[in-house]
């Protein structure tokens, strides 16, 4: 299994732990104590930085941040890495 799919099926656990136990009336993505939903640019934040941690935990160390899902970024990592399974 590539290294990439084993880091997102180790966080899985995690997103299971908020839909389990956040208030039905709630955001998935809040701030600490509060049901209001996180501004778009403390979310990308958020997302970068995660993706830059797991991005070092990768071999080849590809450069992630949020834009990468854009189309140009989904090839250039594929063009990085040759997995296409890590890719999809």
């Amino acid at each position: 299994m590539p290294e990439g799919v084993k880091l997102i099926c180790n966080r899985l656990k995690y997103f299971e732990f908020l839909l389990n136990f956040r208030n039905t009336n709630s955001y998935i993505f809040a701030t600490e104590y509060s049901d209001k939903p996180l501004e778009r640019e403390v979310f990308t934040n958020l997302t970068n930085q995660f993706l830059i941690y797991s991005a070092k935990q990768i071999d080849k160390q590809p450069n992630l941040l949020s834009r990468s899902f854009c189309i140009k970024f989904i090839i250039k990592l594929w063009q990085d890495t040759s997995d296409i399974e890590f890719v999809k």
